[in-house]
C-alpha cells in the first residue's frame, strides 16, 4: 500500500513534465542582470518539449504583466484545435532569491505545485530560453521552452536560442515546434 501511495505521489509530481530522466537536476547557468520589465509583454511559444497541459493546443503564447515589485502576472493562452475557442490560464510567476539571475517560480491554479522557471537566456527583443526542472528521489522532469516576440520568427533568432541549450548540455531533439499558423491577433 505505501508503494502505491509513493508511486501516485510521484505520478501527480510528474504528470505535467516533459522528458522524466534518471538523477538531480543539472546544474545550467541562467540570464546575467536580468530586468523584469523589459521582459514584460506577449511572447509566442516557438518550440518545447511535449507537454501534456498543451495537448490539443496550437497558437500557444503568455502575456507578462507587472503586478508588483517582485511579482509578474502570468497569462497563459492556447487555442484548441477540435473547438477553435481559446483556453486561457492566468497565475503568476514571483521573483526567487536574486532578482537579477532569471529565476522566478510561477503559480497557476490548474497546476498542482509551483514550478521553477528559469530564465537560461533573454534579448528581451526577439527570443528567451526557458527551462523547468524538478527532483523527487533519483528522478528529475525537465520542462524548456523557446519563446519568441514573433509569432514566425527568423531561423536565426531560433538558432540563438538553440546555442543556449546546447550550451547548457540540454536536449534539444526533445522539442517540438509549436503550430502557429491560423492564429487571430
Amino acid at each position: 500500500m505505501n508503494l502505491f501511495i509513493v508511486l501516485l505521489f510521484i505520478l501527480s509530481r510528474f504528470s505535467d513534465a516533459q522528458i522524466v530522466q534518471l538523477g538531480e537536476c543539472p546544474d545550467v547557468e541562467t540570464v546575467i542582470d536580468f530586468i523584469p520589465s523589459k521582459y514584460l509583454g506577449v511572447w509566442y511559444e516557438n518550440r518545447k518539449y511535449p507537454a501534456i497541459f498543451e495537448l490539443g493546443g496550437k497558437c500557444i503564447s503568455s502575456l507578462y504583466t507587472a503586478e508588483s515589485e517582485d511579482t509578474i502576472g502570468v497569462e497563459n493562452m492556447q487555442k484548441n484545435i477540435l473547438t477553435g475557442k481559446y483556453n486561457v490560464i492566468n497565475g503568476n510567476a514571483t521573483i526567487h532569491g536574486d532578482a537579477k539571475d532569471g529565476k522566478l517560480i510561477v503559480t497557476l491554479p490548474s497546476a498542482p505545485f509551483p514550478a521553477p522557471y528559469w530564465i537560461l537566456d533573454t534579448d528581451y527583443d526577439t527570443y528567451s530560453v526557458v527551462w523547468s526542472c524538478g527532483d523527487l528521489f533519483s528522478l528529475n522532469a525537465q520542462a524548456v521552452w523557446i519563446l519568441t516576440r514573433e509569432r514566425k520568427p527568423p531561423q536565426s533568432v531560433i538558432n540563438k536560442a538553440l546555442l543556449v541549450l546546447e550550451k547548457n548540455k540540454i536536449k534539444t531533439e526533445p522539442l517540438r515546434e509549436t503550430d502557429q499558423d491560423n492564429c487571430e491577433e
